[in-house]
């Protein structure tokens, strides 16, 4: 019978990567958004998504009778500040310098 030996298996000791740490960024969820929105992109898209929705208000007064008043929903999401700061940072500063030229120049050719 052989001599038993201190031998440790070569396999034992190797360093390698469990099932756990095998996992593939791509497949986080996270890495790749459904749309590729931002938080910003979403809340602009929906201060102006409320311009589309329209409420109706019903009012009774003596003078004017019943009347119905539309509106829209822009108003609740104009003076949020989250939803101001996303549509700050969608405007063009490059639109509203040609915006602002062209109204300059057509004040000063029709005063």
């Amino acid at each position: 019978m052989g001599k038993p030996t201190n031998i440790s298996h070569p396999l034992k000791h190797r360093p390698g990567t469990s099932q756990r740490t095998r996992i593939i960024e791509t497949l986080n969820p996270d890495s790749a958004p459904i749309d590729g929105k931002t938080l910003a992109d979403q809340l602009y898209l929906i201060s102006e998504y409320a311009r589309q929705i329209n409420y109706y208000e019903f009012h009774s007064s003596q003078i004017e009778g019943e009347y119905q008043e539309i509106g829209d929903w822009f108003l609740f999401f104009k003076n949020s500040l989250p939803f101001q700061l996303a549509r700050f940072g969608k405007t063009s500063i490059e639109d509203l310098e040609d915006e602002f030229n062209l109204l300059t120049n057509e004040m000063l050719a029709n005063p």
